[in-house]
């Protein structure tokens, strides 16, 4: 009874994100859907075929958000599909994450500030309190589960591409529907999917502790065309295949440039019509990095 100042809501949000899921993963593995309210749930919880919705949580979630694609993505990313062997329950849950933050990319909704926040505190985390992926466990905390585990998904897309990206996903599901996978068999058939190694995201992102270090630095000079940008990245430590987006601002709006840094220094240029007031370095701040200014250069 809860729900029923919701339903119109509910019914209209939960049929996109039911097709939107089906649409990139496989189709709805269930006879039907349901969204229910449960007194003694705790927040919210997905179960085979519905979810369900402490009241005021429910309450909380369709004032605020306004739709649930979260615990919905865990009818995907834990019933229809699982990862087995040690942490696969926050690795699978982690991974499937990255369902909502397509969904909410896809249809022009804010991320939920909860991957924001949990992604900061992991990023504040010291490399040795880190937890590999076969370490994880119910207690392992959930900035380190929502806050990483969502990023190294994107990293892969970025990596390969969006088209890419999206056949090794739905071939993970075309292949594992009503079965389990391990970390071994999500990467070899997303490395099928894709046509490209992901070697480079296993040793580099699941088997090591921590998180890159970065320095970047600009410079903007007259040219011909206008303005020439120049900007150095340098990776200090241990070497990484950094994704980095370097965002151009002016007052025509922001411009995003994609860069792959896998060398310790590495200097790059753009040309820009239309004066730079700023230049960033992750300006969507999705990358998993810690970043110092190099200054101007």
């Amino acid at each position: 009874p809860q729900s029923q100042k919701f339903s119109e809501q509910i019914f209209k949000t939960s049929g996109e994100v039911l097709g939107f899921f089906s649409s990139i993963m496989c189709p709805y593995p269930f006879e039907q859907f349901s969204f229910v309210t449960i007194d003694s749930t705790y927040a919210r919880r997905a179960f085979p075929g519905f979810v369900g919705y402490e009241p005021g949580y429910l309450e909380k979630e369709f004032t605020t958000t306004g739709h649930d694609a979260h615990e919905t993505s865990l009818l995907w990313w834990g019933y229809t599909a699982h990862g087995n062997g040690p942490g696969n329950f926050q690795w699978t849950e982690g991974l499937g994450d990255y369902a909502e933050i397509l969904y909410d990319e896809t249809f022009h909704k804010p991320i939920p500030k909860t991957f924001e926040r949990f992604r900061a505190q992991y990023l504040e985390l010291p490399a040795e309190q880190d937890v590999p992926y076969a370490e994880l466990r119910g207690n392992t905390p959930q900035k380190i589960v929502h806050g990483k585990y969502p990023w190294l998904m994107h990293l892969i897309r970025y990596a390969v591409g969006d088209s890419a990206f999206a056949e090794g996903l739905r071939l993970v599901f075309r292949r594992f529907c009503h079965d389990t996978f391990s970390m071994d068999q999500f990467i070899a058939t997303m490395e099928e999917g894709c046509g490209q190694s992901l070697r480079w995201w296993r040793e580099e992102w699941l088997e090591r502790k921590g998180v890159p270090e970065i320095a970047f630095g600009s410079r903007v000079d007259k040219s011909d065309a206008g303005y020439r940008i120049s900007c150095i990245i340098e990776q200090h430590g241990s070497l990484y295949h950094i994704p980095v987006e370097i965002g151009i601002e002016t007052r025509t709006g922001l411009r995003i440039e994609k860069v792959l840094l896998q060398e310790p220094r590495k200097t790059v240029t753009f040309e820009s019509s239309t004066e730079p007031t700023r230049i960033v370095v992750d300006p969507h701040r999705w990358i998993l990095m810690r970043a110092s200014s190099l200054g101007s250069q």
